[in-house]
């Protein structure tokens, strides 16, 4: 039999195996198809990204929540100038948990206080970075926190406010909601809309000649 040659991972490993992977998988010239976060830090994410292009091979994040039936149909009318120009996004994730309501509390998402953002966020950012480009500015803000287990803190509301390149931003996430909103809201000059993701649904508000 000739070996098999591999042109693409799929690295599914918990995040903090993340980087070490996808390194030894691009280092032997493999590229990497890599679940949400890529890594756990900027620079351990630029440090990937430079060496997928050193040795000339695909590395790409498994930023799934951007094909969203709902968040696309939205993001080809923000493009469409069908609101003028993005002035403000507002996104609120709030969610139910089934490891907290099962009492699992070992998933890795409850080890540290940050990790929940590290596996739930990013499919939030994502949207964002597709609505407003890159971020410019980050504040982040920690708005109820609890005790899962003696010891083990758990961070399960946030509001986080920013600046990308194209607009301004704000996100309202709630981990172990006892109900399910997520919505993306995109404020323009001309008009707004907003994506149910959890419906998937949309509506939206044009401006008009009257008061």
């Amino acid at each position: 039999f000739e070996p098999l040659k591999v042109d693409v991972a799929h690295v599914l490993v918990p995040p903090h195996l993340h980087v070490a992977v996808t390194r030894d998988l691009l280092l032997r010239r493999i590229g990497a198809f890599v679940e949400k976060p890529l890594a756990l830090s900027s620079a351990e994410a630029r440090e990937l990204g430079e060496l997928a292009k050193a040795r000339n091979v695909p590395l790409a994040v498994n930023h799934n929540a951007v094909f969203h039936p709902a968040f696309e149909r939205l993001l080809a009318r923000v493009k469409a100038g069908e609101i003028g120009r993005v002035e403000h996004v507002r996104v609120c994730l709030s969610v139910p948990l089934r490891q907290l309501d099962a009492g699992d509390v070992s998933h890795w998402m409850f080890r540290e206080p940050r990790n929940i953002v590290f596996e739930q966020a990013p499919h939030p950012f994502a949207q964002l970075v597709e609505l407003v480009g890159a971020p410019l500015e980050v504040h982040s803000r920690a708005l109820a926190s609890r005790e899962l287990q003696p010891g083990q803190a758990f961070h399960e509301r946030w509001g986080i406010s920013g600046r990308g390149e194209r607009g301004t931003v704000e996100l309202y996430l709630h981990f172990g909601a006892a109900f399910t909103r997520s919505t993306v809201e995109v404020l323009g000059s001309d008009g707004s809309l907003e994506a149910d993701l959890a419906n998937n649904l949309l509506c939206g508000e044009e401006k008009t000649l009257y008061l």
